[in-house]
């Protein structure tokens, strides 16, 4: 027998028995590499299912707090109802003004006017 696990001489021919062996072994290999091929696909197609499943839900819970935060929405609403409450204590309290002041140029308390629709070019 060779080193490199050759078990036939060059000058020998092969028995069938031995042919039938090796086949049978090749056999063996491919079926098991199939099962593990088939078993590591599974895995995979069940983790991107989770994947997917799992960046819906986000997906999900992202458009509802944007639709929160619309012209109109829930939270819009209510950040703009405080900040007129806020605005109404400046009034009466006078040292919480510079406060106010300070955060009035990014706070606009007027609801956003719809957009115009253009005019049909005749």
């Amino acid at each position: 027998m060779s080193e490199f696990g050759n078990p036939y001489e060059p000058g020998s021919e092969p028995t069938l028995e031995e042919l039938r062996k090796e086949v049978q072994a090749l056999r063996g290999s491919f079926s098991t590499a199939l099962v593990l091929l088939f078993v590591f696909s599974f895995c995979v197609n069940i983790f991107l299912f989770r994947q997917v499943s799992i960046l819906s839900a986000e997906a999900n819970q992202a458009s509802a707090l944007v639709a929160g935060w619309a012209p109109g929405g829930a939270s819009q609403n209510l950040a703009i109802e405080t900040w007129a409450r806020l605005t109404d204590f400046s009034k009466t309290h006078q040292d919480f003004l510079p406060i106010i002041n300070k955060y009035s140029q990014f706070f606009n308390a007027r609801p956003p006017s719809p957009a115009t629709p253009a005019a049909p070019k005749k």
